[in-house]
C-alpha cells in the first residue's frame, strides 16, 4: 500500500472552493439566527433543520480536504513506530469530521453550526478567507483533541512529557517558540544555514552523556548544550515535535521504572481509576458545552481550561500530588506565562475549577 508523502500539505482550497465554502456559510449563519425564533418541533423547525444538514452536505468535501492536509502535516508526530498511508489517512480525515457535525446537548445545534455562528457572531464582516482560517482552526482543533485522547490512551508518559517540554521552553528566558520552532536564545545566529537534527540525531548527539538526564528540564538543557557545543551539522534551533519526542526517547527508561516501581493496581484500584476517568470526561464535556463565560475568550483559550481541568483533577484525585493551577494552565495554553495568569486568566481559571469541581463532586457521590 502507498505510504503518504511528508512533504508539507497546506490547508488551502481553490478559489472556487473557497467561494462556495464562504456561502455556504453564510446560509449557514442565516437558518441558524431563524431557527432562534421557530418554536422547536414544528414543521418550520423541521424544514430549517432540513436546509441545514443540506449545507452542510455541501461544505463536508471542504472539511475533508483540511482535516486531510492537517493530518498529513501531523505524521511522523505520534510514537510507536506508526506507518501512515494514504488509505489510513483518508479514513481518519473523515473520522475527523464526524464529531463537527454531532449535536450538541445544551444547544442541539450541530457543532459545525455552533463554529460558524461563532465566527459571524465575532465578525460580521468576514469574507471568504476569514471563513477558511476560522473553519481549518475549528478542524485542528478537533484533530488536537482526537490526538490527545490516543496519545493518553497508547502512551499517557509520552504526552506528560511533551507537555513538559512545552512548560519548560514557555517559561526559561534561554528559549523562544516561533511557530512550531524552538529557538536557542543564548546560541549564535550562525547556523541557520544548517539542517534541522530529527529526534534521531538528537540521540546519537546525545548518547554519550553520562549520567543521563533524569528530568525534562535536564534533558532539554542537555540537547541544546551539544548542538551548541562544537556542532557543524546541525542548527541550534529545534521543530517542537523532534525535541519532544528526543526527551522522551531519553527519559523513557526512567519513567517506565517510576510507572513499574508503583505496583501492579488491583482490580479493585483499576476500576476506580478507570470510573474516576470516565467521570473526568464527562464533566469536562459539560463544561465545554454549557459553561457561562464571564470573561470571553477566544475557543484555544476555551479548549485549554478544559484540558488544564482535567489534568488538575486528575492528578488531584489519581495521583494526589497536583501542582500549581498555574502550570496546569500554562502547560495547555501557548504563552500562558507567570505573568499573563496573574494578570488575565487567574480569577477566570479558579472560577472555572470551581464550577468544575461542584459538578465532579456531584457525580462522585451520585447515588448509582
Amino acid at each position: 500500500m502507498e505510504k503518504a508523502s511528508h512533504k508539507k500539505h497546506r490547508a488551502r482550497l481553490s478559489d472556487a472552493g473557497t467561494k462556495e465554502l464562504f456561502e455556504s456559510c453564510k446560509r449557514i449563519n442565516e437558518l441558524a439566527s431563524k431557527l432562534d425564533n421557530v418554536e422547536h418541533g414544528n414543521m418550520r423547525h423541521i424544514q430549517v433543520e432540513l436546509l441545514i444538514d443540506r449545507e452542510i452536505g455541501l461544505i463536508h468535501q471542504h472539511l475533508y480536504r483540511l482535516a486531510r492536509a492537517n493530518l498529513l502535516d501531523l505524521m511522523g508526530l505520534l510514537t510507536g513506530g506508526a506507518s501512515w498511508t494514504t488509505d489510513s489517512i483518508d479514513n481518519e480525515a473523515l473520522d475527523i469530521i464526524v464529531p463537527l457535525v454531532k449535536r450538541r446537548k445544551s444547544t442541539g445545534r450541530r457543532e459545525i453550526v455552533q463554529a460558524i455562528s461563532l465566527l459571524f457572531a465575532k465578525n460580521p464582516n468576514a469574507g471568504p478567507n476569514d471563513a477558511l482560517k476560522y473553519l481549518n482552526g475549528t478542524v485542528k482543533r478537533t484533530i488536537s483533541g482526537a490526538r490527545r485522547e490516543a496519545l493518553r490512551e497508547s502512551n499517557p508518559l509520552f504526552l506528560s512529557t511533551c507537555r513538559k517540554v512545552e512548560y519548560y521552553i514557555g517559561n526559561s528566558e534561554r528559549y523562544e517558540r516561533r511557530d512550531g520552532i524552538v529557538c536557542d536564545c543564548y546560541a549564535e545566529d550562525e547556523t541557520a544555514g544548517l539542517r534541522f537534527a530529527c529526534a534521531e540525531d538528537l540521540i546519537a548527539l546525545c548518547g554519550s552523556i553520562s549520567p543521563p538526564p533524569s528530568s525534562v528540564a535536564e534533558a532539554v538543557e542537555t540537547i541544546f548544550e551539544r548542538l551548541s557545543d562544537g556542532n557543524v551539522t546541525f542548527r541550534t534551533a529545534l521543530r517542537l515535535r523532534d525535541l519532544q519526542a528526543a526527551a522522551y526517547r531519553m527519559l523513557e527508561p526512567i519513567l517506565i521504572d517510576r510507572s513499574q516501581s508503583r505496583g501492579p493496581l488491583t482490580p479493585e484500584e483499576e476500576y476506580l481509576l478507570r470510573d474516576h476517568e470516565r467521570k473526568l470526561w464527562e464533566t469536562t464535556e459539560e463544561m465545554e458545552r454549557e459553561y457561562q463565560w464571564r470573561k470571553m475568550f477566544d475557543k484555544e483559550t476555551q479548549m485549554a481550561f478544559c484540558e488544564a481541568c482535567f489534568e488538575y483533577f486528575w492528578d488531584r484525585e489519581c495521583m494526589g500530588k497536583p501542582s500549581s493551577r498555574f502550570k496546569y494552565l500554562a502547560a495547555c495554553l501557548p504563552g500562558c506565562t507567570k505573568d499573563t495568569y496573574e494578570d488575565i486568566y487567574k480569577p477566570s481559571f479558579q472560577h472555572f475549577i470551581k464550577l468544575f469541581d461542584e459538578r465532579w463532586q456531584k457525580k462522585v457521590h451520585a447515588k448509582n
